[in-house]
């Protein structure tokens, strides 16, 4: 099942709100955004370095001790009920960061009806 496009708008109003409130630790927005999908999504792919720059699909593929970078699942490739755990993971961490807004509070009874 893909996931719908309230859904879209829903995840993307939140972590917009996120970001602008300023009670996020992440480094930046694009930060923020691919640790959320890597949370619950987990990812797409992994780059690791040795002589050269290498692409696999699973941990498994990387040699002990090399470094890598997880690339994450896009959000148009979230199921609809991956897409409704991202957007229930966003608000409880929105909370427990400490989001309280009244746009905050404008797309979770958006959400609501």
């Amino acid at each position: 099942k893909i996931g719908s496009e309230e859904q879209n708008r829903a995840w993307h109003s939140l972590i917009r709100e996120y970001w602008l409130s300023g009670c996020s630790s992440y480094q930046s927005y694009e930060d923020m955004r691919d640790s959320l999908k890597l949370k619950v999504g987990g990812a797409k792919e992994y780059i690791y370095l040795t002589d050269r720059q290498h692409t696999v699909k699973t941990l498994n593929e990387i040699p002990k001790g090399a470094r890598y970078i997880e690339i994450p699942k896009s959000w148009t490739d979230f199921t609809k009920d991956e897409r409704a755990e991202m957007i229930d993971f966003t608000i409880k961490e929105m909370i427990e960061a400490g989001v309280n807004s009244r746009k905050f509070d404008e797309i979770l009874s958006g959400m609501e009806k």
